[in-house]
């Protein structure tokens, strides 16, 4: 009786075009938000969300509970002494401190802030560290104030941030200091590709020594004054002028942070040539991807999307991510450099970074109606995946929107549905799939049991996509989590070309889905059912005019952007794409 009563709606066409046509409407009141965004919620969740500090804008609010300062290291922040120089009183250059510093000889008032230190004389450092608000030296361990350089420091108390140390007598009168500062990268940039050679140093304010000549120089000793070219060796040979008190006697130890080789040269004591050797400039790198085929109906609605390589069709496994958007009237692709990303378990962090990567990867492609900066904004329309793997070994990579199908929030782990012996007539379109039983078809609350909403490219003569569930919730429906049910459903599925217009097929007999089902094209009955997309008499540029059905996490109504003609059938309740 069943198959009897289907076979008997199909072949009387008036019948057919009532009953399809009611289904077709509640089918469009039912499918009113997609699960993609649970999906998304669950897998993207962005770090790095600051929080109140000190350093916000005012007013600065305390938090209830001050964190305590953590460990204090003092040996880059406090030089010993050396005559004829001014000694550093303040330490202002932490997240967590500040710091006092009061220098003093034994028996003596402390040094004035603009005395110098004098010669072959002891002199001690009392270090006085005051918490930052937001942190306190409450609970702060005894001892645990570090001091590694040349001096002698008594251990702090517990709960205080108070210490002093103890240095070596300054060098007598007559004698020099062998210089110290052998760290030559501050003074100095690498070559950057296009960039002019530089001959301007950076000078600390106490310096050691000066720089009185700066030269460029190719791999060969060539003088070179031209900006710099990628895969290009360059030197730096830079004179050195020791201040007073200082001399360059046996020094030969200089560094500099990113270079191949660093040597010295004709050294007087007073004077020494320093050679920095660069590596080869590297080619700047990126990788894009386009994606091609933006369907009319979803130009010029001022649409965003974001991007992600994944290795599985989990986005926590996610290695590169890619904005792109507006999509303008005329827009028909979208492209955008790949960057890199970090990831730790659920949460993923954009970088700035370039991704120069090769290799299989799925492609993830989320769409709102604003840049997606955060997984809670309202916009969040769906999240679609591609198929199979992308290669990226060529670049630019491109897509079409026709390799990708909307996705759920388990991507996977359900049902597929399988069709087989896809006629040219269809490739190259979108479509929708939906299960469905004659009794549901036939009740007046009809809502179908599962979907699957993608592209057929063209070429392709078989497509499998994922089967989602419908969620019902009081008045509201949505498309969330792989379907994994079981028993016999017939399979609608309603194509639509690119410009709206389409048609709806529909099994004769019901398929078995206890298992992922296959069906050949050829077990379709067509409906004679013309299905074109009515546009609204003004339709808007964006999407921020119209409120719908699709809810936001707090329960508003979010705004909902009008689709392909396709989706605008499975989400906006209303839109009536069925001509008699």
């Amino acid at each position: 009786m069943y198959n009897k009563q289907l076979w008997t709606a199909m072949t009387n066409q008036k019948s057919a075009l009532k009953l399809f046509a009611h289904a077709e409407a509640k089918l469009r009141n039912s499918l009113t938000r997609l699960g993609a965004v649970s999906a998304l919620l669950l897998a993207l969740t962005f770090i790095g969300c600051p929080g109140n500090s000190p350093s916000d804008p005012p007013p600065y609010i305390p938090s209830a509970v001050d964190t305590m300062v953590s460990a204090v290291d003092l040996t880059n922040l406090i030089n010993a002494p050396i005559k004829n120089k001014v000694p550093v009183t303040t330490i202002t250059t932490e997240a967590q401190y500040t710091g006092t510093i009061t220098w003093q000889t034994e028996g003596s008032p402390a040094l004035s802030n603009d005395a110098k230190f004098l010669p072959n004389t002891v002199y001690t450092a009392n270090v006085t560290l005051s918490a930052k608000p937001g942190y306190t030296f409450s609970g702060f361990a005894a001892g645990a104030i570090i001091y590694s350089g040349i001096g002698i420091i008594t251990p702090n108390l517990v709960n205080s941030g108070n210490v002093t140390i103890s240095f070596q007598a300054t060098t007598a009168v007559g004698v020099d200091i062998p210089v110290n500062d052998l760290n030559l990268t501050s003074l100095i940039k690498a070559p950057v590709a296009g960039v002019t050679p530089s001959t301007t140093v950076n000078t600390p304010d106490d310096p050691q020594y000066t720089v009185s000549s700066v030269q460029w120089q190719l791999a060969d000793g060539t003088a070179f004054s031209d900006p710099f070219a990628v895969s290009t060796v360059y030197k730096a040979v830079l004179t050195l002028d020791a201040e007073d008190d200082f001399t360059f006697t046996g020094v030969t130890a200089f560094t500099y942070t990113g270079s191949t080789k660093v040597t010295s040269t004709e050294n007087s004591g007073a004077t020494i040539a320093v050679t920095i050797t660069f590596p080869a400039i590297a080619p700047t790198l990126t990788k894009s991807l386009t994606i091609t085929g933006i369907p009319t109906a979803a130009q010029g609605l001022g649409l965003h999307c974001l991007v992600f390589l994944t290795t599985t069709t989990d986005l926590t496994t996610a290695v590169a991510s890619a904005g792109g958007g507006p999509i303008l009237t005329g827009t028909t692709s979208i492209a955008g450099d790949l960057k890199t990303i970090t990831s730790s378990g659920a949460n993923l962090g954009l970088s700035n970074d370039n991704w120069v990567g090769s290799g299989p990867y799925y492609v993830s492609l989320i769409i709102a109606t604003t840049p997606i900066t955060s997984p809670t904004q309202s916009d969040i329309i769906a999240m679609f995946l591609t198929r199979n793997p992308v290669n990226f070994d060529t670049d630019p990579t491109s897509l079409s929107i026709l390799d990708f199908e909307l996705t759920g929030s388990t991507p996977g782990d359900g049902k597929t549905l399988t069709i087989n012996g896809i006629p040219d007539k269809i490739q190259g379109k979108y479509y929708l799939a939906f299960l469905i039983t004659f009794e549901q078809l036939l009740n007046s609350n009809f809502i179908p049991t599962a979907v699957a909403i993608g592209g057929i490219p063209a070429g392709t003569t078989s497509i499998t996509g994922n089967l989602l569930s419908i969620t019902v919730s009081g008045e509201s429906y949505s498309v969330s989590s792989s379907w994994n049910g079981s028993g016999l459903y017939n399979v609608g599925i309603i194509v639509e070309d690119t410009d709206g217009s389409g048609k709806m097929y529909i099994t004769t007999l019901p398929v078995n889905f206890n298992k992922n089902a296959t069906v050949s094209f050829k077990s379709f009955q067509s409906i004679s059912i013309n299905l074109t997309a009515v546009s609204q008499p003004n339709p808007p540029k964006t999407a921020t005019t119209r409120a719908s059905p699709l809810k936001a996490l707090d329960g508003q109504a979010a705004p909902v952007p009008y689709l392909s003609p396709i989706l605008r059938a499975a989400l906006l309740p209303g839109e009536h794409f069925l001509s008699q």
